[in-house]
């Protein structure tokens, strides 16, 4: 995950975006990078999970792999969502002064760096703290399909 680490660090060094932050779908983050003043990383993930799934249900991510959402804020401008993955998205913060297809185009591209990197780790297998945070997250995930079995339907 260490190449995970260095593509966020270049998304947020060059090419403009004020945080980054790689969440799977329970909340759970698998790497940030930035400034985040305003929010701690973890309340992101979990909040960035939470409005993945509301905006899947509006949008296909089949049809659409990328979401901004326009904040009114004095510092960030933009929210800006990425499927990496069926677990994993990629979820940065910017501000007015950065061009939203700029910035797309680097999200795009370290989306794409990360999935590759995903794939690798997976065909590789993983180490034992992978394996436990692994067997952390499916029991998130569990409880998360049990609690919202209802909606599902």
């Amino acid at each position: 995950m260490d190449k995970m680490a260095e593509a966020l660090a270049e998304l947020v060094d060059q090419g403009g975006a004020r945080c980054a932050v790689v969440v799977d779908r329970t909340g759970c983050i698998m790497g940030s990078e930035g400034r985040f003043d305003q929010v701690d990383p973890a309340t992101m993930g979990a909040t960035a999970a939470a409005t993945i799934a509301a905006l899947n249900k509006m949008v296909s991510r089949e049809s659409s792999r990328e979401v901004s959402v326009r904040v009114h804020d004095a510092e960030i401008d933009k929210i800006h969502f990425v499927v990496i993955d069926q677990r994993l998205t990629l979820c940065l913060l910017y501000s007015h002064d950065e061009t939203g297809a700029g910035i797309r185009a680097a999200a795009r591209s370290v989306a794409r760096r990360i999935a590759a990197d995903v794939d690798e780790d997976r065909s590789n297998g993983v180490g034992k703290d992978q394996e436990d945070l692994i067997e952390s997250v499916s029991y998130i995930e569990n409880k998360l399909d049990e609690l919202f079995k209802d909606l599902q339907s």
